[in-house]
C-alpha cells in the first residue's frame, strides 16, 4: 500500500492546531478549560505544541491507513468514510479513553467534558482533511 504522505502531513498539522485554537485562552472556551484544569501558563507550550504535532503524525497516519482499508474493502467514498471512521474512532479509541482516564484520576466532569468535545472536533477535522486527500 502506498503511503499517503499529503494527507498525513496536512492532518499532523490540522490536528496540532486544532488543539492550539481549542485550548488557547484567548476564547472562553479555552479559559474554562485553563480555569477548570489547573492549566499553568508556565508550562513549556514547545513541548506542548511539539507533543502534538507527533500525536497528530501518528493519529493522520492510523486513520489514513484504516479509511484507505475501509474504502478499498467497501463501497464508500473517500470523504464518507473519512467522517464516518473518524467518528467512529473518536467514539471507540479517543473517547473511552478520555472518559477512563478522567474518572480514574478523578477529573471534574467539565474537563473531561471538554476533553471529549475537543477530541471529537479535532479528529473530525483531521477526517475532514484526510478525506480531501483521497488515495486512488
Amino acid at each position: 500500500m502506498d503511503f499517503n504522505w499529503p494527507a498525513v502531513l496536512v492532518g499532523m498539522l490540522v490536528f496540532s492546531f486544532a488543539g492550539v485554537i481549542l485550548y488557547a485562552p484567548i476564547h472562553a472556551w479555552g479559559r474554562k478549560w485553563n480555569q477548570w484544569s489547573g492549566f499553568s501558563r508556565r508550562a513549556n507550550l514547545v513541548i506542548l505544541f511539539i507533543g502534538g504535532l507527533f500525536a497528530g503524525f501518528l493519529l493522520s497516519t492510523a486513520m489514513t491507513h484504516i479509511i484507505h482499508t475501509t474504502v478499498a474493502q467497501m463501497d464508500w467514498s473517500w470523504m464518507f468514510a473519512s467522517i464516518f471512521l473518524s467518528f467512529l474512532l473518536w467514539l471507540g479509541i479517543y473517547g473511552t479513553s478520555i472518559l477512563v482516564m478522567g474518572l480514574h484520576h478523578k477529573h471534574h466532569p467539565k474537563v473531561m467534558f471538554l476533553h471529549l468535545t475537543n477530541g471529537l472536533i479535532a479528529m473530525l477535522m483531521v477526517g475532514i482533511t484526510i478525506g480531501l486527500f483521497p488515495m486512488l
